[in-house]
């Protein structure tokens, strides 16, 4: 097989498949989060997202904000939100979520790489508020 056993199946010439693997592993060791799909069974119900982390992503904050009061509706807040939650993403890159909604107001999911410092303790959020933004958004609904 041209590229070896490893190569991409575009029948390209070795040289461009070498290439586009080593895009490829660039992308994906880039911090980011990308939303696969989502279930949702009709308002005031449960919303099920499915998303995947990068390799590089080690964690990722999903925080959930709602149109009801102090609650920061559908502009990032780091301090006015439903939920935020750290999900491990270390072993398993592709996370399910569960996001209960009452029917009344709207919900939005913002899904935000973490990455983990050196020291063992420090958490980077790639968020916007002190750097790069890298967040994922989706509109939940009623």
């Amino acid at each position: 097989m041209p590229g070896g056993p490893y190569s991409l199946p575009l029948g390209l010439p070795p040289e461009l498949d070498r290439f586009l693997r080593g895009l490829a592993s660039f992308w994906d060791n880039q911090q980011r989060v990308s939303i696969e799909g989502q279930k949702d069974t009709g308002a005031g119900t449960d919303v099920n997202v499915r998303f995947v982390a990068s390799r590089a992503t080690q964690f990722v904050q999903a925080q959930v904000q709602s149109t009801a009061t102090s609650k920061g509706g559908a502009t990032y807040s780091t301090s006015n939100y439903v939920s935020s939650t750290r999900v491990d993403c270390r072993s398993n890159r592709q996370q399910d979520l569960t996001i209960s909604r009452n029917g009344t107001n709207r919900y939005y999911l913002f899904l935000i790489p973490v990455f983990l410092e050196g020291d063992g303790s420090t958490y980077t959020k790639f968020d916007g508020d002190d750097g790069a933004d890298k967040m994922a958004f989706a509109d939940l609904g009623t």
